[in-house]
């Protein structure tokens, strides 16, 4: 941010409207003025135009930068224009301030307002504003400080910028907070601390569960006890094995006797089957002779079969004939009967009659019972519901029951995985602990270097020190003599000169004789022996450079090699801590399983190779691992971790629908709530349902018990049935007899037909029987009745040639069947041993049983000893589970606890986190701070920070005091004169500046402004600052204000405030 345009108007000692254009002054200018004239305020209004604020001990004044010079209905504001970058802005603000009402009498308050403008290339103002909140935050943001940190680093108000330098540890601290983050510091103090907290309550659960296991496990019975099951196990599953063996020769001995019986009783089976079929030979014999005759009656089958045809049709003619009469009797009979049955139909038609009357009044009661259907099936089905939902109750609470257990099941799973998890945490913890040794590995072999070439380096400088300060007595005792040879010389000269003009007989000028007997002579010529003079004097002044160099350099390097030399020492701190972790990780229960070989003293390590350094650290024996043997660790331990989150992910399946399970029964519970609901509901509206039931059949119960009918519709269907049956009666009477008339005369008629037809087939049959006679004394039969009774059917032909077939095949078969048996039964008895006699089937049987059963009651035995065996088991896994979780936990609460306590300040230099870092943000101040005071000092002074401290060790780091060169010690603070403070003072609102614009690249320290402090430096000191201040305005500009008379001489550019009875008035000059 840097000035253009400041304007006033009624602010301060300003009456009316004030205004200075920066941007036609010099990059450092000085504002002047008597005391109280308003040079200060010109400083205020820049600070209250961006902020709404007044810096340093002026805060909550705001309100009275109004002038007193002016009356309370005139207007009060300032406006400043600033460049930021390439832009332009421009901000109006007005304090909160009184004013006349209006209205009647009195004032009314009104509010601070503020706008924010960007002035455009063309000059136009473009607002970024609508109100006051949404001005002050764009102008922070634009800044990218607070009022707070404007007043430290870019507006030094008079006398406070100094009290940076003089405030405590704990008031500085909080400068400090404000200016330089470290909010993430104590918040990660603050989660060390909870985190802390939360292992120590975890650890104190692990240890209850611990004791609870312990109570159930005693090791050394429960080791006996397991190691006698196992060998009781061990016998039974020998026996087991022998009893094996035998079922095995059992079951061999009992298949052969089974294949040997079966091969006996299949051959005997084979021969009485032979048998049976030697019996049917007679009769198979009679077959092929009627197949014989058969063949020999095949010329008279077609003769045979017309006249077989001729008696069929005769016959069916015959059976015609005689149904055609029996019909036209009956059919006469009938028409007969119809014409009987007259009287009858007169009344059935006056019936018919009658019905159709009643059929409406029935319609309509119909009409109400078809309406009644429906409630009663509503009524019904809600029935049905309410016994579906009686019997669907019982079976949803079972499931809901059946649920519950295996969701407990479920969850018995998710606590086997824990003991899996906690030896992942060991992994995590063990890779942690290797990254962080993979860092210290790193950093030592960066810094390990650079420390030894401070150590030389320092040395060497020591070394030079000493022989410049050896050097510059001689050349001051060379430069003594020299000069005091040249001031003779220059005295003889002046006194040859004299006795040149010295005359006898008149007094010496200088001592008043008149004799003249020895006149002084011209001394021999000093040839370059005054530029030897100067050309050793600037060799002095040489040497004196490089000795203030030096010192200040040996003090800068001393500081940081010491620096370099704490921080190994903390390096190797945090190695014997890394240290002390692997110990504590690979020591736990489950951490064996893991190797760090890159640590001497490690379990597992085989080589250890790394980087060792005197003098550095408590333990200087140590030697820190290089950062390949480290990574190789690393890859090693990763494989195994890597291994163990695979059997993890594979156990946590078994565990993984626990969440699915407790959704499932919760649905089934909102069912079972439901359900009941509907139940309830369901009930309730068949009652209403079953009372407008009941009222509907009391009205119709009097139509049903006139029809004496079930339901209205019943009636009705029999009446509207009753009447259809009348009228199809009465319509089928008419046709009937119509029907009857015409079916007689057609009866008649056919059975004449039929009796000449029956005559002329007698004819033809009996044509063909003579036929027949002839021919079967021909084919050597003895009569008509011979030769049918020699032909047969094709069926039954057919049916004698396939028995005769059959029994040919089967014959084959037998033969070969048998064979083949008694050729199995002599291989299978070949098999045996002739000289062993084997025990029956039965025998075979009844052992083979025997053993199955004892190798049975072995197995129930096996099993309640694996059960007993696995109940110990289980009773030493939940124990050690649990000393591996307790112990797990309680590594980790160690190692909150320590870095908790670390982080809080208890520890070694009980240094809080967030203290230490500040210290760190402190040292690079000074830093920056020492480049300008060693100048303005010639370098005497320079800040240090005091590691003890005088405000107790939560603060050490935070304490500044001065380092004197000449005196080679260190002081207080307190102790600089007034001068001397002012320049500690500048320094480090300076270098405080660069700190800041360093860390934060967004912020821009355009200009800077410093109130008064000059008129304590003496004229050299005061040359030395305008000196660095003139060097700062290449990049800023520099505003000042002071009484000092020698600086309106050294600064060309300045604004004169006057100060007069009407208020100030501003006077620039250039």
């Amino acid at each position: 941010m840097r000035p253009r345009k400041l304007r006033m108007y009624n602010i301060g000692p300003f009456a009316g409207a004030a205004e200075i254009d920066f941007t036609q002054l010099e990059d450092i200018f000085l504002i002047s003025g008597k005391t109280g004239s308003g040079k200060t305020t010109i400083f205020d209004a820049i600070c209250f135009a961006l902020y709404g604020k007044l810096p340093g001990g002026r805060k909550n004044l705001e309100p009275k930068l109004r002038s007193d010079f002016t009356g309370i209905d005139e207007d009060c504001w300032v406006e400043l224009e600033f460049s930021l970058g390439q832009n332009t802005y421009l901000v109006q603000r007005s304090p909160k301030m009184e004013r006349p009402k209006k209205r009647g009498e009195g004032t009314t308050t009104v509010e601070e307002t503020a706008v924010l403008y960007r002035i455009t290339e063309d000059g136009q103002r473009e607002s970024l504003s609508s109100r006051k909140s949404e001005a002050d935050e764009k102008i922070t943001r634009l800044l990218g400080l607070t009022a707070d940190e404007f007043a430290k680093i870019v507006l030094l108000p008079q006398g406070e910028f100094a009290q940076f330098l003089q405030q405590n540890s704990q008031e500085r601290r909080e400068v400090l907070k404000k200016l330089f983050p470290v909010d993430e510091a104590t918040a990660i103090r603050e989660l060390a601390v909870e985190k802390r907290k939360e292992a120590e309550a975890l650890v104190k659960e692990a240890h209850i569960t611990l004791k609870e296991a312990a109570s159930r496990y005693n090791e050394t019975e429960n080791l006996a006890a397991q190691e006698g099951l196992r060998q009781e196990l061990k016998r039974l599953s020998e026996r087991d094995t022998e009893l094996l063996n035998t079922i095995k020769n059992l079951s061999e001995a009992v298949s052969l006797a089974k294949k040997e019986a079966e091969l006996l009783e299949r051959l005997a089976s084979l021969r009485s089957e032979q048998h049976g079929l030697e019996t049917q030979r007679p009769q198979m014999e009679a077959l092929t002779q009627a197949l014989q005759r058969n063949q020999r009656a095949k010329p008279a089958q077609e003769l045979l079969i017309q006249e077989r045809e001729f008696q069929n049709q005769r016959r069916d003619l015959a059976m015609a004939l005689t149904r055609a009469q029996q019909e036209a009797e009956e059919v006469i009979n009938q028409y007969a009967a119809m014409e009987g049955r007259a009287s009858e139909m007169e009344s059935l038609s006056r019936e018919a009659a009658s019905l159709r009357e009643q059929k409406g009044a029935l319609e309509q009661a119909a009409e109400e019972e078809q309406r009644l259907t429906p409630m009663e099936e509503r009524l019904e089905a809600l029935k049905a519901a309410i016994a579906e939902s009686e019997r669907s109750l019982p079976a949803l609470r079972d499931e809901i029951a059946e649920l519950s257990g295996r969701i407990n099941a479920a969850e018995e799973a998710a606590r086997k995985e824990t003991n899996l998890q906690e030896q992942k945490e060991l992994s995590l913890s063990l890779m942690e602990a290797l990254r962080n040794l993979l860092q210290l590995a790193r950093e030592w072999a960066e810094e390990a270097p650079e420390y030894q070439a401070a150590r030389d380096r320092l040395a060497s400088e020591e070394a030079e020190l000493v022989r410049i300060e050896q050097e510059l007595p001689e050349l001051a005792a060379q430069i003594e003599g020299l000069e005091k040879t040249y001031k003779q010389g220059e005295q003889e000269a002046l006194a040859a000169r004299l006795a040149a003009t010295l005359e006898q007989g008149k007094p010496c000028p200088v001592c008043g004789s008149l004799h003249h007997p020895d006149p002084a002579r011209a001394p021999a010529p000093q040839e370059n022996l005054e530029t030897n003079i100067r050309e050793l004097k600037q060799e002095q002044q040489k040497k004196e450079a490089r000795r203030t160099e030096l010192r200040t350099d040996i003090r800068n390097h001393r500081m940081n090699e010491e620096r370099l030399r704490r921080d190994l020492g903390n390096l190797m701190d945090r190695y014997e801590a890394i240290r002390s972790n692997f110990t504590g990780i690979l020591n736990t229960e489950g951490g064996q399983t893991f190797t760090v070989s890159c640590i001497a003293g490690s379990p597992g390590n085989t080589q250890v190779t790394g980087v060792q350094l005197s003098g550095v650290g408590s333990n200087t024996g140590l030697m820190v691992p290089t950062p390949a043997a480290v990574q190789e660790d690393i890859k090693h331990n990763s494989t195994l971790a890597e291994a163990l989150s695979k059997t993890l992910q594979q156990t946590r399946k078994e565990s993984q629908n626990l969440s699915q399970l407790h959704r499932l029964l919760q649905e089934k519970e909102q069912l079972r709530s439901r359900m009941e609901t509907k139940l309830e509901g369901d009930r309730k509206q068949a009652k209403e349902l079953g009372i407008q039931i009941d009222e509907s059949r009391g009205r119709l119960r009097q139509f049903l018990d006139r029809w004496k009918t079930e339901t209205i519709s019943l009636a009705l269907n029999r009446l509207k049935s009753r009447l259809e049956t009348l009228d199809s009666e009465l319509q089928a009477y008419t046709q009937k007899k119509q029907d009857l008339a015409i079916q007689k005369a057609q009866i008649l008629q056919k059975r004449d037909e039929l009796e000449n037809r029956l005559q002329q087939l007698e004819e033809a049959i009996a044509g063909k029987q003579q036929a027949i006679s002839s021919l079967a004394v021909q084919l050597g039969f003895s009569g008509t009745e011979d030769l049918k009774a020699a032909l047969l059917s094709p069926e039954t032909e057919i049916s004698y040639q396939n028995q005769e077939r059959l029994w040919k095949e089967n014959q084959d078969r037998l033969r070969h069947q048998i064979e083949e048996a008694r050729r199995a039964l002599d291989s299978l008895r070949s098999e045996r041993n002739p000289s062993h006699t084997e025990p029956g089937l039965d025998r075979l049987e009844a052992e083979l049983a025997a053993t199955e059963a004892e190798r049975q009651s072995l197995a129930a035995s096996v099993k309640a000893l694996q059960l007993k065996l696995q109940g110990l088991e289980q009773d030493q896994a939940e124990y050690q589970r649990a000393l591996d979780r307790y112990n797990s936990l309680n590594q980790n609460l160690i190692r909150y606890r320590a870095l908790a306590d670390d982080l809080s300040g208890a520890n070694p230099k009980r240094w809080p986190f967030d203290s230490w870092l500040l210290s760190l943000y402190l040292q690079e101040v000074t830093s920056y701070a020492n480049r300008r005071l060693e100048r303005m000092s010639e370098g005497r002074y320079s800040i240090l920070l005091n590691p003890e401290g005088e405000g107790g060790r939560a603060m050490a780091g935070l304490d500044l005091a001065v380092f004197d060169s000449y005196t080679g010690k260190t002081r207080p603070c307190a102790t600089l004169s007034g001068g001397e403070s002012f320049m500690a003072s500048i320094s480090l609102a300076l270098g405080l500046a660069d700190s800041i614009q360093s860390r934060a690249g967004a912020v821009r320290l355009d200009a800077i402004f410093i109130d008064e402090g000059f008129g304590s430096l003496d004229e050299v000191s005061l040359d030395r600052a305008l000196s660095i201040l003139d060097e700062i305005r290449d990049h800023r500009m520099v505003g000042l204000i002071s009484h000092v008379g020698e600086m309106k001489n050294r600064i060309p550019s300045k604004i004169e405030v006057e100060k007069t009875n009407r208020g100030s008035k501003i006077l620039i000059s250039r």
